[in-house]
């Protein structure tokens, strides 16, 4: 019994030394820093200077989202692949590979995120033909035929005429006050459109079956999320 619980102990103190996401150990093993700050040329984070030893940049990973300028030395978000536009360019590395398209290339997006047509920038898929800014130098983020062939970001689905994406949770959320479009084609408030599609995660649809409203709401005594009232339903509640 004893020898059992000084394993628990033991793993414990070893699992408490480890750092958190996204971040690592300085070269002394003691301090922890955060991976997007590898040799920055910024503030220092390692009492031994090693955050901002090239050397021993070198042979860390990136965060998630991040990339490795070509030198393999610092990190900068993805989403930064060749950002360049016609007003300005922001380097992200001191070699100045993120604005090389050749580079931007063979990188791959961070999560959420997709290649514009010519492969080299990255936007995000929130943006697919929004008909607001658009993010790639080619424009292929508001053309319809590109849209058409991307997928949405976790937590997205793409309105009825498969071009532009739109938050599940915005499927038919309108109310007795306003109600408000995601798709140009209005099918995010199209009952039998929304009965077809799922909820993100912790959400879950009302009894018609059309709108999702996140499970924290059931029954929790405030103001219906659902225009049937279900989500304060007592009966419908235990059932969920």
């Amino acid at each position: 019994m004893i020898t059992a619980v000084l394993v628990v102990i033991i793993s414990f103190v070893e699992a408490s030394k480890n750092c958190q996401s996204g971040y690592t150990k300085c070269r002394d093993g003691i301090q922890c820093f955060p991976l997007t700050s590898l040799c920055d040329g910024r503030h220092m984070h390692c009492t031994d200077g090693s955050d901002e030893d090239p050397d021993f940049c070198r042979e860390q990973s990136c965060a998630d989202g991040y990339t490795k300028c070509e030198d393999g030395v610092h990190c900068f978000e993805s989403s930064g692949l060749c950002d360049s536009n016609d007003w300005s360019t922001r380097y992200h590395c001191s070699d100045l590979s993120d604005e090389d398209p050749e580079f931007c290339k063979v990188k791959k997006c961070q999560t959420g995120y997709a290649k514009c047509r010519d492969g080299i920038h990255c936007f995000p898929l929130t943006s697919l033909c929004d008909g607001r800014q658009t993010h790639c130098t080619d424009g292929s983020d508001e053309d319809v035929a590109f849209c058409k062939d991307q997928s949405c970001a976790d937590g997205y689905t793409k309105c009825r005429d498969d071009i532009h994406c739109f938050p599940l949770t915005g499927l038919c959320d309108k109310n007795d006050y306003y109600t408000m479009y995601h798709c140009n084609d209005l099918s995010d408030e199209d009952p039998e459109f929304c009965k077809g599609k799922p909820c993100p995660a912790d959400y879950t649809k009302c009894r018609d079956g059309v709108h999702c409203f996140p499970l924290t709401g059931l029954c929790d005594g405030s103001i219906s999320n659902c225009l049937d009232l279900s989500d304060e339903d007592p009966d419908f509640c235990k059932d969920d």
